[in-house]
């Protein structure tokens, strides 16, 4: 015949892990008998026979030999699609039809169940970055309600960022900027860190008198 055959085809290339092309190996006696009886299957791409051959491959590409050898992982499913081939393939083509329908629904529940997991670790990743901005925000705005004051006790200052900021960061993450509840904190920030300032004129003392519980 003078032609490399499908399988060979395949397993020329360095893509392909090599315990995965000792499986896929297994396929080169029925597939020899599918050029036998069928020579279009070097020619038709849509050959039943090719369409599987490159499924195959596709799904191999991106296994490791560290990999899962589980029934349920990569290396188990195409040696599973193998057997079936050893075992029930005779002369139709219909065999191969099939199992290659298997093999891609398998492949799309496979890449399906990828894309959401991809999708869920992006949106942890998408609020662990917005916790961070707010964060960094929350810790800038105390900074700068402090700013021009005089030292600010470090009982107080401990009270500000390792607790008031968490109030303000909830209130941030609910209702941003605009919210009530961030404005109130706010205002308890600047509150306390008047409070705690030397008061010179008697009016300050006086209204800081008041505002003591």
């Amino acid at each position: 015949y003078g032609q490399i055959s499908p399988t060979g085809q395949i397993l020329q290339g360095n893509d392909i892990p090599d315990p995965l092309k000792v499986l896929i190996g297994r396929l080169q006696i029925p597939f020899l008998k599918v050029a036998l009886l069928d020579k279009s299957v070097f020619e038709d791409k849509n050959h039943p026979a090719r369409r599987l051959l490159n499924h195959l491959a596709d799904v191999s590409v991106g296994w490791s030999d560290e990999g899962d050898r589980s029934p349920e992982g990569i290396y188990g499913r195409v040696g599973w699609v193998v057997d079936q081939v050893l075992e029930r393939y005779e002369t139709d083509p219909a065999v191969l039809s099939e199992l290659d329908a298997e093999l891609c629904t398998m492949l799309a529940r496979e890449q399906e169940e990828a894309q959401s997991e991809e999708a869920k670790v992006q949106r942890e990743l998408d609020v662990q970055e917005r916790q961070r901005s707010a964060r960094s925000l929350v810790r800038d705005v105390i900074a700068e309600r402090l700013r021009g004051r005089e030292p600010v006790p470090e009982a107080v200052s401990s009270l500000l960022y390792e607790g008031w900021e968490e109030v303000l960061l909830a209130a941030y993450l609910r209702d941003g900027t605009s919210g009530a509840e961030w404005r109130a904190a706010v205002r308890t920030v600047d509150r306390l860190a008047w409070s705690v300032q030397s008061k010179v004129e008697y009016e300050d003392r006086r209204e800081l008198l008041r505002s003591i519980p």
